[in-house]
């Protein structure tokens, strides 16, 4: 059985975690926050080796949260969800997703992320 990566996914939207939840616990072990409290408390529990950011959050807690999982987990990556028109002026690593692409498209994006090469 091939390795399972573990996922964070982090928004304030509980309905939407729980959806994303529900599509990606097929390929990924997904844990959701939506604090940074909440966040925090997880990464004395487990080991994240990607953290998802929803596209509704501000640019300024992408920030916050792109430098707390360097603190946390730092070699986890971390992907960026982007919506239309929703610009992510930012220098810290990360790579970003147009969340309108689809969850197949997203899975796909993440298991290259973390395999390091082209599904």
């Amino acid at each position: 059985m091939a390795q399972q990566f573990a996922v964070l996914c982090y928004g304030h939207d509980e309905l939407l975690l729980h959806t994303r939840r529900l599509i990606l616990r097929e390929y990924f072990q997904v844990s959701v926050a939506t604090s940074i409290e909440a966040t925090a408390a997880l990464a004395r529990l487990e080991q994240m080796d990607l953290v998802l950011l929803c596209h509704s959050l501000s640019e300024e807690e992408c920030d916050q949260m792109i430098e707390l999982v360097g603190e946390l987990w730092p070699q986890a990556k971390v992907l960026v969800l982007t919506a239309p028109d929703l610009g992510r002026a930012t220098s810290l690593p990360h790579e970003e997703f147009a969340a309108l692409d689809g969850p197949y498209s997203l899975m796909r994006k993440m298991r290259e992320m973390l395999s390091g090469k082209p599904d």
